[in-house]
C-alpha cells in the first residue's frame, strides 16, 4: 500500500452507521481514510481530489462530470448491494473499477422483510392495530386472507427474490418470476413473461434493479392488467413503479393493499398522495436493515477497498 493511497468514505446519512464503521475499520488497519459528509464531498475538497478509492452510498451521483473532477480516483466501492449512484459506463471509460458490497445477510434480511410486508398486507395488520388503538369493537367478519394457495409473482430474480422464493417454497403457493437472466436451475419457480406475471399473480413483489430498462417497468398499462384485489410489494426501487397509476388503482379498490419500503422520491414527501392510500404499509427504505446485514455490509465494503488497493489502484 502506497502513501498516495488515500481513501475517502462518503458519510451518506441514507446508509446509517455503515460509512463511519467502514472508516473506523480502515483506520484500524492503518489506511489513510477520510470520512467526508455528502455536502463537503460535493464541494470537492482537496482530500476528495486526492482520493484513489472512494466509498460511495446513494446520495451522490457519480456521473461523467463528477468523475472528470476526480483525476486520481481509480476505484469506486459501493457500500451497499446496488450501484445505482455510479455511471458504470463513464467509470469504465476512465478505467475506474466499480464494485458493490454484496452480502448474503443483506439480501436475506430484505427477503424476510418482503415476506413480512406480504403477510402484513394480506392480514390487514394496519386495521387490526387501529381497532386496538381506538378500542373499537371487533368486526363481525374478518378482512384478512391467507397466503396459502395464492400466486406470488416476483419481478426480477436476483439474490433477494431467490431468498424469497426459497422461504416460500413450503407455503403451498405458486411462485412466478420474470427475469431477463434466469438461474440455470431453480426448482419450484415458473419463469413467465412480465405480462403473464402481472395477469396471474395475487401478490406482486418488485425485486428488479433500477436501470434505464427497468425505470417505469411496472407501468400504468401493466398495473391495469392485474387481478382485482392484487397486493403490490416494493422493496427494490421506487422509480420502477408508476406511483400515480398505483395511487389511482388503490383509491378505486382495484389494488387491495400495498407494502412499500421505497419510493420515486426519498424521503417520501409529506404531500405525496401515496401517504393517503388506504391499506398501505409504508416504511422509509430501511425495513430490511438489520444488525446482521449492516455488519456484513461493513465487512464486504472493507474487503472491497483492500481488494482495490491490492490490485494496484495507486499506480
Amino acid at each position: 500500500m502506497s502513501k498516495s493511497d488515500v481513501v475517502v468514505v462518503i458519510d451518506d446519512p441514507a446508509l446509517g452507521c455503515i460509512p463511519s464503521d467502514v472508516h473506523a475499520c480502515l483506520l484500524e488497519h492503518d489506511v489513510e481514510s477520510h470520512l467526508v459528509s455528502v455536502a463537503d464531498f460535493i464541494a470537492l475538497p482537496d482530500t476528495a481530489r486526492r482520493a484513489r478509492v472512494i466509498v460511495v452510498g446513494v446520495s451522490v451521483r457519480f456521473d461523467a462530470n463528477l468523475l472528470d473532477s476526480l483525476p486520481n480516483v481509480r476505484a469506486l466501492v459501493s457500500a451497499v448491494i446496488g450501484v445505482d449512484a455510479i455511471d458504470a459506463v463513464a467509470a469504465a471509460r476512465r478505467a475506474i473499477q466499480v464494485s458493490n458490497s454484496a452480502a448474503d445477510e443483506a439480501s436475506e434480511s430484505l427477503a424476510e422483510a418482503t415476506i413480512l410486508l406480504i403477510l402484513a398486507c394480506l392480514y390487514d395488520l394496519n386495521r387490526a392495530q387501529r381497532l386496538l388503538a381506538l378500542n373499537a369493537p371487533r368486526p363481525p367478519r374478518p378482512s384478512a386472507v391467507m397466503l396459502k394457495g395464492r400466486t406470488v409473482g416476483l419481478v426480477g430474480f436476483g439474490k433477494t427474490a431467490q431468498h424469497v422464493a426459497k422461504r416460500l417454497a413450503n407455503w403451498n403457493v405458486r411462485i412466478l418470476a420474470y427475469a431477463r437472466t434466469r438461474p440455470d436451475t431453480f426448482s419450484g419457480v415458473d419463469f413467465v413473461s412480465l405480462r403473464d406475471l402481472m395477469v396471474e399473480s395475487d401478490v406482486i413483489s418488485i425485486h428488479a434493479s433500477l436501470n434505464p430498462a427497468t425505470e417505469g417497468l411496472v407501468s400504468r398499462e401493466r398495473l391495469q392488467m392485474t387481478k382485482p384485489g392484487v397486493v403490490i410489494i416494493n422493496t427494490a426501487r421506487g422509480k420502477i413503479v408508476d406511483e400515480d397509476a398505483l395511487v389511482e388503482l388503490c383509491e378505486s379498490g382495484h389494488i387491495a393493499a400495498i407494502g412499500f419500503d421505497v419510493f420515486a422520491r426519498e424521503p417520501l414527501p409529506m404531500e405525496s398522495p401515496v401517504r393517503a392510500v388506504p391499506r398501505a404499509i409504508l416504511t422509509p427504505h430501511r425495513l430490511g436493515h438489520t444488525v446482521e446485514s449492516f455488519d456484513a455490509l461493513v465487512r464486504a465494503t472493507v474487503g472491497n477497498v483492500f481488494d482495490a488497493l491490492r490490485k494496484g489502484v495507486s499506480v
